[in-house]
């Protein structure tokens, strides 16, 4: 089997040489680096690497315009380096809006072991990114007849995800008549991000959930990284720390059970792109709980993993492509 071919972008001599030493290993080689973005360009269109890991702050051309261009000329997966400040993860999350496969928050200090720290995650990405083709297929699609009684939206997402939700949220109506719960797998800092730009996108009210935020008809609440979101009694949402039993978070399984245990058949339940089975589990409890489960068809996801997990359970209603998903919703909600 051939190796992953990989260009490594960054302006620092020193994070070239150490990211091509950190990722090359069987599955993987690093094939060149380039120092900005124009330069990238160039060796993209020669070298036809398989995956790009592309810094955002760089002198010249900067990771973010670097992006446009590459999806604009010749579309590959592309996953981006950030530090942890919010001003970084605003430019994160326009970067996946615009078209990266996903992002690794890139240690701030330049000495090798917090370079090693970050390793599992690039290697786990990059064989990620390796496996999606940007292309979409035509799309089709043909509604269900639907009960629109539905007074919760549960949404799992993962890589991919921002980009989903940035095309699904502001198509959705400012008088919907459920509540929308989103777990997003991301870290602290982004989440809030990615609210603030969907907010300002979107008719309904878009807000990173707090400890004890009442569950309203018309309001998403993107659960805050780094905790698990759940319902409780009073229908509120309440915050628990990430615990071992689930390693991704916010957990969309979590999420989803605790919304079918206090919403029954009042539960939609939406898969979206990402990788894992995180929702799988979440659909199992929804269809169990007598509410309905749709999830990303194949054709629009750029990771079929966790729409596939949930699709296998057998609790699926409808796989559907990206662009009806909000539609859907309100045919489950709104009727």
């Amino acid at each position: 089997m051939s190796r992953i071919q990989v260009l490594v972008v960054d302006d620092s001599a020193f994070m070239r040489k150490a990211l091509r030493d950190l990722l090359t290993t069987k599955e993987i080689e690093v094939i060149d680096t380039a120092r900005d973005g124009r330069e990238a360009l160039v060796k993209i269109r020669d070298l036809e690497p398989d995956v790009v890991t592309m810094d955002i702050a760089m002198p010249g051309m900067d990771g973010l315009k670097a992006l446009t261009q590459i999806m604009a000329e010749k579309p590959t997966p592309v996953l981006m380096l950030s530090a942890m400040d919010k001003k970084h993860a605003d430019i994160v999350i326009r970067s996946l809006e615009l078209g990266a496969i996903d992002f690794v928050s890139k240690p701030s200090g330049a000495i090798s072991i917090d370079i090693r720290d970050i390793r599992d995650e690039m290697i786990s990405k990059i064989k990620m990114a390796a496996k999606i083709l940007i292309p979409q297929k035509k799309i089709r699609y043909r509604p269900k007849r639907t009960r629109g009684d539905k007074e919760v939206v549960t949404i799992a997402s993962s890589a991919g995800g921002p980009a989903a939700l940035t095309r699904l949220l502001p198509e959705l109506p400012e008088d919907l008549d459920a509540a929308i719960l989103v777990a997003q797998h991301m870290p602290p800092t982004f989440t809030s991000s990615l609210a603030e730009r969907l907010s300002t996108k979107s008719k309904i009210v878009v807000k990173e959930a707090k400890n004890g935020m009442p569950v309203e008809k018309g309001t998403a609440m993107i659960g805050a990284g780094g905790k698990h979101m759940t319902i409780n009694s009073d229908m509120r949402v309440e915050l628990i720390e990430k615990g071992n039993h689930y390693n991704v978070s916010p957990s969309a399984d979590l999420l989803m059970k605790s919304a079918a245990s206090i919403y029954g058949e009042g539960v939609l339940g939406v898969v979206l792109t990402g990788m894992g089975h995180d929702g799988s589990a979440g659909a199992i409890a929804i269809k169990m709980g007598g509410g309905s489960v749709i999830a990303q068809d194949e054709t629009t996801c750029l990771v079929y993993g966790m729409p596939k997990a949930a699709r296998d359970t057998g609790c699926v209603d409808e796989e559907i492509p990206l662009p009806y998903i909000a539609n859907t919703i309100v045919r489950y909600c709104n009727g």
